[in-house]
């Protein structure tokens, strides 16, 4: 029994068995299934991965250590122009060799230091365009292996070219902007303009430009909208009266009204007013609505001055012209008066005598008013010489006396003088020096009242000679002083008692005494109290005397006075009044003339005549005086002869023309007797061979 009950718990036992086999079999089968689902669902999932790992719109990529390629997907194997296959255990330089060195530099970094890196731009030349540039943005990974040692890197990479030239597009035009605005900002600086703008259209926020600081006196910091409350350092002005608000150039044009040339003056407390001249326009925004206004001032104080200057130049010499010919006429209606008195006077009479003497005093009035004329011209174009000798003041102021004594004597005048020691001189041109003088004595003789006393006085003053001419006549206003030395300038109180002159007198003596390296300077203590005029000479020391040659034998021959010899004289002119003149006063002194009107005929009777002495114009119809001098120097025949330019040109230059043009002697119209003998007197006695 114990066996059967063995045994039925072995069959028991067996059962149990086989149910836990059974069991487990199903087990085992369930699993087996459900690790082929999940092996299948991985395999599946793995594929999809995959799959987006290659058809990624970012490329992507892993590297070992050494940097050749594990893994690429399709976008960024397409980026580097090649196959998928193709990169596969291929290093960076082998597969973009352009792009490697930065490649390497930057994937390095992370392998040495397992930090990402992110944000990384290659630019380089490579892909399916390798001649154009390209940018990509990185981002590196580090991968780590069991132990935790960088094995190699996974990168992303994503074309950036667009979004770069984009960015460079947007900073290359932030920068031309930033460049502009600092060229307009410099602009306005530089123009010499104050500009203001306003973005308002109350024009309550003003700017302005360092111009506007300068003209309008303010610093940079102030408010310059007028429309600000707040006191400003002058006041803006239209034709002297105060401008409105709504009247100004900036409103106005921030109204819509444009302005041109409008002229404002800006009044300053101390009493300085400065003139502008203004523009403004107005500032519409893109719809076309006003939305401010610019408006630009410009300083024309000086260009005002000067517009001034000029009236008043224009005026003096309106009047100056007026006085020129009054001044003029005055001795030709008195020689025109004198040449009909001599018309109607029997020959003989005792008005003849007198006559001449008036013509000749008229003439020589005249010549000195041409005279001054040419020196304040020679002056002024620096041209005028100075033959400079070591004279006493004394000499000076005497030799100025002899000439202008019987004026004053005439006005009952009362001189007195006080001279200098002989060891006061001076170094000058005492033909200008006298000049100077003589004006001054003439001019305090006409300003004095009959009877009046003038006073002449000179002496050392330091390193200086002063001379002072005193007269106690009309005097002259203070404010005339600073511009009595001016051109074409006469003193509004003496026009009363002017007894002939141009108003150049004093410019003329004030010029030559400053070349002479004084000063003239006149005072008075106002209209009837006189006027003083004091010279300032440097002085100099008295010359070594020197020793005198012996004077020279001269021949036997030359014994004989060579004006008193009888001369062929060849005179050339064109006015047939002034030419009939100057032959009968030359044909008056005793010597042959022949007497021609142009050029071509002097030249062809200059080689039958054969003249020993040649006057000859300059302005001549047909040939010129100077071609006609080079033509008789040219001529063997006529080489000997003297040649005289005759004309009203008298400048140095004129000169220096003639004596280049072979001319022997200068003489500028009017000719007189006394330099016509004078030449007869300096003229050899054989020059030229007798006609054939």
């Amino acid at each position: 029994m114990e066996q059967g009950v063995m045994l039925v718990v072995s069959c028991a036992a067996c059962a149990v068995l086989i149910l836990l086999l059974t069991a487990v079999l199903a087990a085992r089968r369930r699993d087996r299934t459900a690790f082929h689902e999940l092996l299948a669902r991985s395999r599946t999932e793995f594929d999809a991965m995959e799959k987006a790992y290659l058809d990624a719109p970012l490329g992507l990529a892993m590297l070992d250590r050494d940097l050749r390629y594990l893994r690429i997907n399709r976008h960024l194997a397409n980026i580097n122009g090649l196959a998928i296959e193709a990169h596969i255990g291929k290093s960076v330089e082998e597969i973009v060799p352009d792009l490697a060195p930065q490649v390497r530099e930057r994937f390095g970094e992370v392998l040495r230091t397992g930090k990402p890196l992110i944000g990384a731009v290659l630019a380089g030349k490579t892909g399916s365009q390798p001649g154009v540039e390209r940018f990509w943005r990185e981002n590196v990974y580090p991968i780590l292996g069991p132990d935790g040692a960088v094995v190699g890197v996974t990168v992303t990479v994503e074309e950036c070219t667009c979004e770069k030239r984009l960015n460079d597009a947007l900073h290359d035009s932030e920068r031309r902007e930033r460049e502009r605005a600092a060229e307009l900002e410099a602009l306005m600086d530089a123009v010499p303009a104050a500009i203001f703008m306003t973005r308002s259209p109350r024009c309550e926020n003003v700017t302005g430009n360092r111009e506007v600081t300068r003209i309008l006196r303010m610093r940079p910091d102030e408010r310059f909208s007028l429309a600000s409350p707040g006191e400003r350092p002058y006041k803006l002005r239209r034709h002297g009266r105060d401008c409105a608000l709504d009247s100004l150039p900036l409103q106005m044009a921030a109204a819509g009204i444009p302005v041109r040339g409008d002229e404002l003056e800006a009044h300053f407390e101390n009493g300085d007013v400065v003139h502008i001249l203004v523009n403004a326009a107005p500032l519409r925004d893109a719809a076309g609505e006003l939305a401010g206004a610019v408006s630009s001032f410009v300083d024309i104080t000086d260009q005002k001055r000067a517009a001034s200057l000029l009236r008043e130049d224009s005026l003096r010499k309106d009047e100056f012209i007026a006085t020129l010919a009054h001044e003029l006429r005055n001795p030709l209606a008195a020689i025109r008066t004198a040449l009909d008195l001599m018309k109607i006077s029997p020959p003989g009479a005792p008005a003849i005598a007198q006559t001449r003497e008036i013509m000749d005093r008229q003439l020589h009035h005249l010549v000195r008013l041409i005279d001054d004329l040419l020196d304040v011209s020679r002056i002024n174009c620096g041209k005028l010489e100075l033959v400079k000798e070591s004279a006493t003041v004394a000499q000076v102021i005497e030799s100025a006396l002899q000439v202008s004594s019987p004026c004053i004597a005439a006005a009952g005048h009362t001189l007195e003088l006080s001279m200098p020691p002989e060891t006061c001189r001076v170094k000058v041109d005492r033909v200008r020096i006298e000049q100077v003088l003589t004006n001054l004595l003439t001019n305090a003789a006409k300003y004095t009242p009959p009877g009046g006393r003038i006073r002449v006085s000179a002496s050392a003053e330091g390193r200086l000679a002063v001379i002072r001419i005193a007269d106690n006549g009309i005097g002259i206003d203070p404010a005339t002083l600073p511009t009595l030395f001016e051109v074409f300038t006469q003193a509004e109180s003496g026009r009363a008692m002017r007894r002939g002159g141009i108003g150049i007198g004093l410019c003329l003596a004030r010029r030559l005494v400053t070349l002479h390296g004084g000063s003239l300077a006149a005072s008075s203590a106002g209209p009837g109290q006189g006027t003083t005029f004091t010279i300032r000479l440097p002085l100099c020391a008295a010359p070594q005397p020197a020793r005198t040659p012996p004077p020279p034998v001269r021949p036997a021959a030359q014994d004989r006075d060579p004006s008193a010899v009888r001369r062929r004289i060849l005179v050339v002119e064109d006015n047939p009044d002034l030419a009939s003149a100057f032959a009968m006063l030359v044909t008056s002194c005793g010597h042959e003339v022949e007497l021609v009107h142009t050029g071509a005929s002097a030249i062809e009777r200059a080689a039958v005549f054969r003249p020993e002495l040649v006057f000859l114009d300059l302005g001549l119809p047909d040939i010129g005086g100077c071609e006609v001098a080079q033509a008789f120097r040219q001529d063997e025949s006529m080489r000997g002869a003297v040649l005289v330019a005759v004309t009203g040109w008298g400048a140095l230059n004129d000169r220096e023309a003639t004596r280049r043009a072979g001319f022997d002697m200068h003489l500028a119209k009017p000719v007189g007797i006394d330099a016509i003998r004078k030449v007869l007197a300096d003229l050899p006695l054989a020059r030229v061979a007798e006609p054939a």
